[in-house]
């Protein structure tokens, strides 16, 4: 008979006495409850211990100790790393780091001279450029509608340059949307105001909020000036048209001041009808305006806003030209308006450029006086005592000089000025007549380049604004054309 041993019996629990009795937080086993193909560690002969994750489809390497965060992440995205020493450039006094003290850099898609320690790297600018590719593709976009708004005038400017030959000398007018989306700018040319007298009227306006103000100011500043009783009876007797041929006799200082008067009652009458209309029509076009009236031998020139006039007198004596500002540049930074506009309860922020504004107000307006802008003029806040913006013009006036070999003056809008300076401006005016003295062709064809010359040195020199330019020869009374057009 077989005799079956039973199973010995379980060894009896001991329990350590002598150990410390104060309970310990009991070490988590890593080795899991429930064996599952998600949990179980992956030990493959030759790597290091992987885990599968869960939500992971690739493993994923086990963090080394010489690793930084972010060359981890890399790899367990499959990039591709190399090596790079830590100091490519180390100074005499450093210590040399050994093979193993290296960091894991991302692979630059450069030539393999990246990696050589003995080229120098890019400055830090040049690496902070290249970390704003929309801002160098926004700049090339523009340099790409620079480009193409200098071939569209190349190309139009027979039809957009304009010549005109007054009794009070010879116009060429030249103007260019530019890269703007809409022209904005309008400008007049009357060689004759009245019937009877020879007085000549130029003018240019540069629309802003919409080409409307622009527009209506261009067709109704001839009518406003010739309806004029005043003007027409000083320029009867100063600039008679019969008598255009003979010397005028010398402008009164009461006849001056009247002539001063009527100008600024043309341009406040103007801007009454354009601040009007705006409102009946709940637009907010305004504009800027220049005006220039020439009555025998003297000039007028009245402007409101940032639109320039400037004269160049060409002296025969030493063949030089001198250039002189006849007009106003009516920036809320001028120490004059400013203080007009805070005494009325206005404020001259910056914004992109200093400019008139209320807190109240949604216009916001980079010139302290122009036509229209009736959010600046009417229906004000409380606090505003009077209107922010005018239209009261300045006023100025000169003799044309009979001793020069040219007196002229160009008139443009700031989409010129914001580029060329007054004397680059006049030195190229004077290169036509110097060229036109010479009997090299007719003073008509060398006054239209060098006002397609102006235009165009705005243009290359990255003026976005429409731009016109006007340029008027002066002819003093008496005096035949000293070139033929």
């Amino acid at each position: 008979m077989d005799v079956v041993e039973a199973p010995a019996p379980p060894a009896p629990l001991v329990v350590d006495t002598s150990m410390d009795a104060t309970p310990t937080k009991a070490t988590r086993s890593l080795t899991p409850s429930v064996s599952s193909p998600r949990n179980d560690i992956a030990t493959t002969s030759g790597r290091t211990p992987v885990r599968l994750l869960n939500f992971s489809r690739k493993p994923q390497q086990a963090k080394q100790p010489h690793d930084a965060p972010v060359s981890t992440m890399l790899r367990a995205r499959g990039v591709k790393l190399s090596p790079r020493l830590r100091s490519p450039h180390p100074s005499p006094t450093a210590v040399i780091a050994s093979d193993a003290d290296v960091r894991w850099k991302k692979r630059a898609r450069t030539s393999s001279k990246s990696l050589d320690p003995s080229v120098p790297k890019k400055s830090k600018a040049a690496a902070i450029a290249l970390t704003f590719p929309a801002r160098l593709k926004a700049k090339g976009k523009m340099s790409t509608a620079i480009d193409a708004a200098v071939r569209t005038f190349q190309h139009d400017k027979h039809k957009s340059t304009g010549y005109f030959h007054a009794p009070s000398g010879h116009v060429v007018v030249a103007r260019t949307q530019g890269t703007r989306a809409y022209m904005e700018d309008e400008h007049v040319v009357q060689k004759q105001v009245f019937e009877d007298s020879s007085a000549s009227v130029f003018g240019v306006f540069d629309g802003h909020n919409g080409g409307w103000a622009a527009e209506y100011a261009a067709s109704r500043l001839v009518e406003l000036v010739s309806s004029h009783d005043g003007l027409h009876a000083i320029a009867a007797l100063y600039a008679p048209l019969d008598g255009a041929a003979a010397d005028p006799p010398l402008l009164q200082d009461a006849d001056r001041a009247r002539v001063y008067d009527g100008l600024i009652e043309v341009f406040t009458a103007l801007d009454d009808e354009i601040v009007a209309q705006t409102v009946a029509a709940k637009r907010r076009d305004g504009t800027t305006g220049l005006v220039v009236y020439v009555m025998g031998g003297v000039v007028f020139v009245a402007n409101v806003g940032d639109t320039r006039a400037v004269r160049g007198t060409w002296s025969a004596a030493d063949d030089g030209v001198v250039a002189a500002r006849v007009s106003v540049d009516h920036k809320p930074t001028l120490e004059a308006e400013q203080a007009r506009v805070v005494a009325a309860g206005g404020q001259v922020i910056f914004s992109g450029c200093w400019r008139v504004a209320h807190e109240a107000i949604g216009l916001r307006l980079a010139v302290s006086r122009s036509f229209g802008d009736h959010p600046l003029k009417v229906q004000l806040p409380p606090s505003v005592s009077a209107p922010l913006l005018s239209a009261v013009p300045s006023v100025r006036h000169f003799a044309i000089d009979r001793d020069a070999a040219a007196d002229f003056v160009v008139l443009a809008s700031d989409g010129l000025w914001d580029r060329v300076d007054d004397d680059d401006a006049v030195h190229v005016v004077q290169g036509a007549l110097v060229q036109a003295a010479a009997s090299e062709g007719g003073l008509k064809d060398h006054l239209k380049a060098a006002a397609n010359a102006l235009v165009l040195t705005a243009l290359e020199r990255k003026s976005y604004d429409n731009i016109t330019v006007l340029v008027v020869v002066l002819q003093p009374p008496g005096r035949p054309g000293s070139a033929s057009p």
